[in-house]
């Protein structure tokens, strides 16, 4: 290996690990809090859908559960757990791009930037269900890829791919588009033949099959099984939330779309040297194995971006499930970039032109993802300095009341008994974990059992259960306006109280103190 090429892989491979480590002092957003409680009831023995609901598919809180059972039941269980993960995943990634033509310089180059954007997209965009695709998509990739390569076992690979596909797709609906995507790919070579192209297409789509009855059976046997049923209806009126907000609403999130997309998740910079890749590979026409993984990573960037666009949830994870397929082809791109102001300032002695090219490096690191590391680097130095997460999340993450639930922590946990039960209606399901207790309910968050298109069964199922249970306690958040989740322009309060059954079960409780977004009842002793 030429002396350059170690350098940058060396430097390469330090900065991801050094990245990923400070990644482990990130705190729990909403989504990660979600997870972590499902997790829990995952590992005590409930399953997903049968015993409580989420917007999301089943495997994210098996993922979590293992997390928690191998690290702890604390916040930082995930972080770590996610740092190794995306450790070994780059290591994957590395030689799946090595393997198939790419440089190591460019390897190396495309793994920085993969963490680097992955890292500086915060704590509440990472440890999603996106992030753990990453290996069961390399290795979806890399069946693709090495079909092309010797056309041999053909049917393991069919199935495999199918098998795999099963598995990103109960990780997240939208990642069936992987499995679709390699097979598109798989039509746009010329080394393979018709025949080899549609017998492995149709052996792929008998493994998902096999995949997807095996879950199916699996789920029906431990009684989740309608209720996932319910949920995919669920989903349909999730998805057309758009007709219900009003004109400006959505434009308003669709110019936020193009901000995040240009500027915090991939970067100008970033964009400029993918387009960059794009018209230097496909000028030079490249062949061989190069050309292959190019060509696989353009489809599934393309089909990827689609498929976000077409479920019009515009948050910074749902675009990490490309950045695999973006991060080559901008590597690609910066190392001609690199070189072209290289020359540039060789051939230009003049002082202002230099100033010039000085202006423009300048320009294009301010807009590239090297500012979006100040997210690594401060939660590590809140940690050191002993600076408490929830007044940072509290002044600058804008509607994260983790400061209040600790305040409630404070004021109710020394109240509870071991038995207590507690039913909290709203989003920061965290509450739970601070109080130590776990829903018992299906109500995790309350989105599923809230929206207008909510399943019958479900609101039954709950009102059942509250009947039966009587909880200690009620926590009731307010102020958490999310319209562009549930279609509502009412906070969690309001629509506690607007359904009749809610408002005449809180009527046998005792309202015991509030803050600003969260009111605390206790169940009124009998006379």
């Amino acid at each position: 290996m030429p002396s350059t090429e170690k350098r940058i892989l060396v430097v390469a491979a330090s900065c991801c690990i050094l990245i990923l480590a400070a990644m482990i002092c990130y705190p729990a957003g909403y989504d990660q809090s979600a997870f972590r409680i499902g997790g829990n009831l995952v590992r005590e023995g409930a399953v997903p859908f049968r015993d409580f609901l989420d917007t999301k598919p089943p495997v994210i809180f098996y993922i979590y559960a293992l997390a928690t059972t191998i690290f702890g039941d604390h916040d930082a269980a995930i972080r770590i757990f996610d740092a190794l993960y995306q450790l070994a995943a780059m290591w994957l990634f590395f030689r799946l791009l090595e393997r198939n033509g790419l440089s190591r310089t460019v390897s190396s180059i495309a793994v920085l930037i993969n963490i680097m954007i992955y890292a500086g997209t915060g704590y509440w965009m990472t440890a999603q269900a996106e992030t753990f695709a990453l290996v069961p998509i390399l290795l979806s990739i890399n069946i693709g890829l090495s079909f092309e390569k010797d056309r041999t076992a053909l049917t393991k690979r069919g199935l495999l791919l199918g098998l795999l596909g099963v598995l990103l797709f109960l990780l997240k609906y939208t990642l069936l588009t992987i499995p679709i995507g390699t097979l598109i790919w798989l039509f746009t070579r010329d080394t393979i033949s018709l025949k080899e192209k549609v017998r492995f297409s149709i052996i792929t789509f008998a493994g998902l099959a096999l995949g997807l009855a095996a879950f199916v059976g699996l789920f029906s046997m431990i009684g989740g099984l309608d209720t996932w049923l319910e949920s995919l209806t669920w989903l349909g009126g999730y998805s057309s939330i758009e007709s219900l907000l009003s004109f400006e609403t959505v434009a308003d999130r669709y110019l936020r779309l193009f901000q995040m997309v240009l500027v915090e998740v991939f970067s100008l910079s970033v964009i400029v040297c993918a387009a960059v890749g794009l018209y230097v590979h496909y000028g030079r026409k490249e062949r061989g194995r190069m050309n292959s993984i190019i060509v696989l990573c353009s489809i599934h960037l393309g089909i990827g971006l689609l498929a976000t666009i077409y479920e019009r949830k515009f948050f910074h994870y749902h675009y990490l499930k490309v950045l695999w397929a973006f991060a080559p082809i901008a590597a690609i791109g910066l190392i001609e970039v690199v070189r072209l102001i290289a020359a540039s300032w060789k051939s230009s002695p003049n002082f202002i032109k230099r100033v010039l090219i000085l202006g423009a490096v300048a320009a294009f690191c301010f807009y590239s993802p090297l500012l979006s590391l100040r997210q690594p680097i401060r939660w590590p130095y809140y940690r050191i300095a002993g600076i408490n997460e929830a007044e940072i999340l509290d002044q600058k993450e804008g509607y994260f009341p983790l400061k209040e639930m600790q305040l409630i922590e404070k004021e109710l946990r020394p109240q509870l008994k071991a038995e207590d039960t507690i039913f909290f209606w709203g989003n920061h399901v965290q509450i739970y974990s601070l109080l130590g207790k776990r829903p018992t309910t299906i109500c995790l968050t309350n989105t599923p059992l809230s929206t207008a298109w909510t399943p019958q069964s479900w609101t039954a199922k709950l009102q059942g259960q509250l009947r039966e249970q009587r909880p200690e306690y009620l926590i009731i958040e307010k102020g958490d306006y999310y319209t562009f989740i549930n279609g509502s322009d009412k906070d969690s309060r309001d629509r506690f109280f607007a359904d009749p059954f809610f408002s005449s079960y809180a009527s046998q409780y005792d309202s015991l103190y509030g803050t600003s977004h969260f009111d605390v009842y206790k169940m009124r002793s009998p006379l």
